[in-house]
């Protein structure tokens, strides 16, 4: 039987302490990584619902206008906007997002306080009609933006379609197709 002299007894410790505190690193940032990812796919689930919320707000919207417009004992002369719930705030949720992604997200209220400045420009110095119809169109316009980026979010984040109950989405579409032709 071979007795281990103390250099190789020594040698053993040192590589096995080695061994042991690398495992520990990988453990540790493996388990980080995870949490930040699933903070990241949280923070994009619950601003995908926002802003399909708020795309189907604005399909509601353009339906009231139409009804309006066509007869004024239904329907509403909408001048605002739909307003959008705000994005949960958690910063390394938001750190996991990947940057292309999270800028989108970020720049649509700024898109939506625009637009709003634009109809109350209407609203304030035009005929009534003519700020209900900046309405509309902005209403679609970013009805359709935020089809989109609800969409692109599910897909890059490997989220659930949305519930296809109501394709809102998809009717959103069509009056963009049916506004491009109407304008040729």
């Amino acid at each position: 039987m071979l007795i281990p002299s103390n250099t190789t007894l020594f040698a053993l410790l040192v590589g096995s302490g080695v061994v042991a505190a690398l495992i520990t690193q990988i453990a540790a940032f493996l388990l980080s990584k995870f949490q930040r990812t699933r903070q990241g796919r949280y923070i994009a689930l619950r601003s995908a619902l926002a802003i399909e919320e708020f795309g189907s707000d604005c399909l509601v919207v353009i339906y009231e206008i139409e009804g309006y417009e066509e007869d004024e004992s239904w329907g509403k002369q909408h001048v605002t906007l739909p307003k959008l719930t705000s994005f949960p705030e958690d910063d390394e949720g938001w750190r996991a997002l990947p940057p292309t992604l999270a800028h989108r997200l970020l720049s649509f209220a700024p898109k939506i306080r625009n637009e709003q400045r634009n109809i109350d420009f209407y609203w304030q110095n035009t005929e009534p009609d003519d700020a209900t119809t900046a309405c509309s169109k902005a209403a679609l316009a970013l009805g359709c933006d935020a089809d989109l980026l609800g969409r692109d979010i599910r897909q890059e984040m490997k989220l659930p379609s949305r519930d296809a109950a109501w394709d809102w989405g998809r009717r959103l579409q069509d009056l963009r197709q049916k506004s491009y032709r109407d304008e040729d």
